[in-house]
C-alpha cells in the first residue's frame, strides 16, 4: 500500500498492523521458536519508508475527531518533550532494527492519538480521593489567578464536603457520577507543531552496569499539539459550594499540575495553557544571513498560522531603517507582525526605502513557534 499517496492515512493501523503485513517487511520475516524475526538491514531499515508516514503527518492534515456540537471545557497544549499514552501495549517483533519497541495509543477509528476519558477520568479522582492533594490544587488556583476565592473555597470545604464532591463527580459502588469523562482528542486547529509525531528513545541500564545499554525507541506526540478536554454534567451544580465552572477549572489546574501519560515524572505528558514559542539563540547569526526575524514574540493566533504557508503573500509597509536592515510590517488576520530583512534581501526595482509598500511571500509553513524566510518585494 501507498501511505504517502492517503490524504488522511489511519496512522494507527499502520503503526499496530499493516506494517508487518506489507511485502517488503514480510519478505525478511522468518519464524524461529515461535519467535518472529526480521533480517533487517541494519543501514536502510525496511521500517523506515513505512514510518515517514507518521513523522510526516502535520495537524493541518487531520480533522477533528469529536464533533463541534460537543463544547470544549479547556484547550491545552503539550510541552516538550512531548506526550507518551500506551506506553503498556506491546509493540515488538523481536530481533529488529528500526522499529518501535514500546507501544502507543490511538483511536481505533481515526488512526489519531488520543488520551482515553478512562485515563483522564483516573489521573482526576487521584487528587479528590486525597484530601490534601484536593486542597493542594485550591492553593495553587488562589496564586495562579491571585484570586482569594480559591483559598477560601479550601478552608470552608470539610473533609466530608470533599469526599461528597468526589462521590457525586465520579460515582461509587452501585452509582453512576454526574460527569461524563469523553477521550481527550487532538485540535487540529489549534496546534502549533510541524509535525504531530516525533520520535524518542530510553536506554535501561541492565544489572552489568559496564556493558552498554540498548536504546529502546518509541513514539510520542510533539511538544505544540493542542489537546481539547471535553466533560457533560449531568446537573449543572455537581455540589451546592461548588459551581461547574469551577469543578472544570480544577479539572484542568489538576492537568496542569499532574501530566497525563506515562513517564511524567520524567517530564513526558505535561501540559501548557498556551503553546511554547522559542526565542532563537542564533538570532545575530540569522539577522547576517538576512533571514526574516519576528520582533514581537507574542504567539500567532490560531487563524495567523494557517495563514503563514509555503507561496502566501502578503502586503506590508516598511515603517523602520535600522543600519541596512529593514523593519515591515504585515498584517494577518487583524493583527501585525514585525520582519526585519537585510536591504540585499528585497526584489523589485524600487529601493527599500521608510514608507515603501512591499509585497510579503514567505517561503515555507509556519512551524514550532519559528516565522519562516520570506521575500519582500518594493511594489
Amino acid at each position: 500500500m501507498e501511505w504517502k499517496k492517503l490524504k488522511q492515512p489511519n496512522v494507527g493501523l499502520l503503526f499496530n498492523k499493516s506494517i508487518y503485513l506489507e511485502s517488503k517487511i514480510r519478505n525478511t520475516a522468518s519464524l524461529s521458536q515461535n519467535i518472529l524475526e526480521l533480517n533487517i538491514n541494519k543501514k536502510e531499515p525496511q521500517f523506515t519508508p513505512f514510518y515517514e508516514v507518521l513523522y510526516n503527518q502535520s495537524p493541518i492534515e487531520i480533522q477533528a475527531v469529536l464533533p463541534d456540537s460537543l463544547p470544549v471545557s479547556f484547550k491545552l497544549f503539550t510541552t516538550y518533550p512531548g506526550l507518551l499514552v500506551g506506553s503498556g501495549y506491546n509493540h515488538d517483533t523481536g530481533n529488529t532494527v528500526g522499529d518501535f519497541k514500546i507501544g502507543f495509543f490511538f483511536d481505533h477509528t481515526t488512526g489519531q492519538a488520543i488520551i482515553p476519558g478512562s485515563s483522564v477520568k483516573g489521573v482526576l479522582h487521584s487528587f479528590f480521593n486525597d484530601e490534601n492533594s484536593f486542597r493542594f490544587i485550591l492553593e495553587e488556583l488562589h496564586e495562579a489567578e491571585n484570586d482569594k476565592g480559591w483559598h477560601q473555597l479550601a478552608q470552608s470545604l470539610s473533609e466530608d464536603d470533599i469526599k461528597t464532591l468526589k462521590d457525586q463527580l465520579f460515582g461509587k459502588m452501585g452509582k453512576a457520577g454526574n460527569v461524563v469523562f469523553y477521550d481527550s482528542v487532538i485540535n487540529p486547529v489549534a496546534s502549533t507543531a510541524a509535525k504531530l509525531y516525533l520520535s524518542d528513545f530510553i536506554t535501561p541500564h541492565q544489572k552489568d552496569l559496564l556493558k552498554n545499554p540498548k536504546p529502546l525507541m518509541f513514539l510520542k506526540v510533539a511538544p505544540n499539539v493542542a489537546f481539547d478536554f471535553r466533560f457533560s454534567f449531568m446537573n449543572s451544580e455537581p455540589q451546592p459550594k461548588i459551581s461547574k465552572e469551577q469543578i472544570e477549572t480544577i479539572f484542568k489546574q489538576i492537568v496542569l499540575s499532574k501530566g497525563l501519560g506515562a513517564k511524567t515524572n520524567v517530564g513526558y505528558g505535561q501540559f501548557a495553557t498556551k503553546a511554547f514559542v522559542a526565542i532563537d539563540e542564533s538570532k545575530s547569526q540569522k539577522e547576517e544571513e538576512g533571514t526574516s526575524i519576528l520582533e514581537d514574540i507574542i504567539p500567532p493566533n490560531e487563524e495567523q498560522i494557517h495563514l503563514i504557508q509555503t507561496g502566501a503573500s502578503f502586503k506590508g509597509k516598511i515603517i523602520s531603517e535600522k543600519k541596512d536592515n529593514r523593519i515591515i510590517e504585515i498584517e494577518l488576520a487583524g493583527k501585525k507582525f514585525f520582519l526585519k530583512k537585510k536591504v540585499k534581501s528585497f526584489k523589485g526595482s524600487k529601493e527599500p526605502v521608510l514608507d515603501a509598500d512591499v509585497q510579503v511571500t514567505f517561503l515555507a509553513n509556519y512551524t514550532n513557534g519559528t516565522i519562516p524566510s520570506c521575500t519582500p518585494t518594493v511594489l
